[in-house]
C-alpha cells in the first residue's frame, strides 16, 4: 500500500507521512516546524495566548454579529427541550429539567431526603423475625423476649 501525501498545516510542503508523530501524538504540522514554532516561544518572540482579552471579546461579538441566527436557533432549541422534559427527583418530585437546579437547592428538595432516610415515629415496619411494628419501637423490639423466640423458630425450621 503506496503511503499518501499529507501537506503541512504550517509550512505547506509536501512530505510522505500520512500523519506526524511526535511525543506519542499525532499532529498535523512537520515536526521541523513545531521545533522552529517551540524555539520562538522560548525566545519570547511569540506568546501561548494569541489574543488579548480585549481582543477576543471583539472577536466574540464579531463571531456573535455573523452567526446569530444559527446561535439564537440552537439556543432556542435547547430551551424548548430543557422546558419540555421532567426530571423525577429521589426526593420523589416532578419536576422541569429547566427547574431542576432550583429544586435540588431548595428547602423542601432537602427535607424531602432526610424524611426518607429516617422514617417517621409513626411509621409501621416489619422485622426480619415478622413482626409488624412501630419504627420507633424497633431496638425495644429487637431486645425483646419475644424478638428472639420467633428468629429462634425461625433458623430451626430453616434447618429442618
Amino acid at each position: 500500500m503506496a503511503s499518501q501525501q499529507r501537506k503541512c498545516n504550517t509550512c505547506s510542503q509536501t512530505q510522505e507521512q500520512i500523519c506526524f508523530l511526535r511525543n506519542g501524538k499525532f499532529y498535523k504540522s512537520c515536526n521541523e516546524c513545531s521545533r522552529r514554532l517551540h524555539q520562538k516561544y522560548l525566545d519570547g518572540e511569540i506568546s501561548a495566548s494569541k489574543r488579548t482579552k480585549e481582543e477576543q471579546k471583539i472577536y466574540n461579538s464579531l463571531y456573535y454579529l455573523k452567526n446569530r441566527d444559527k446561535i439564537m436557533i440552537t439556543t432556542l432549541a435547547t430551551n424548548e427541550r430543557r422546558h419540555k422534559e421532567i426530571f423525577n427527583c429521589d426526593c420523589g418530585a416532578v419536576v422541569r429539567l429547566s427547574g431542576k437546579s432550583k429544586h435540588l437547592s431548595s428547602k423542601k428538595h432537602e427535607d424531602a431526603l432526610k424524611s426518607k432516610l429516617k422514617p417517621l415515629p409513626t411509621t409501621r415496619c416489619v422485622c426480619e423475625c415478622g413482626a409488624n411494628i412501630l419504627f420507633a419501637s424497633k431496638t425495644k423490639h429487637l431486645a425483646s423476649k419475644k424478638h428472639n423466640m420467633r428468629m429462634a423458630f425461625k433458623t430451626a425450621s430453616a434447618e429442618n
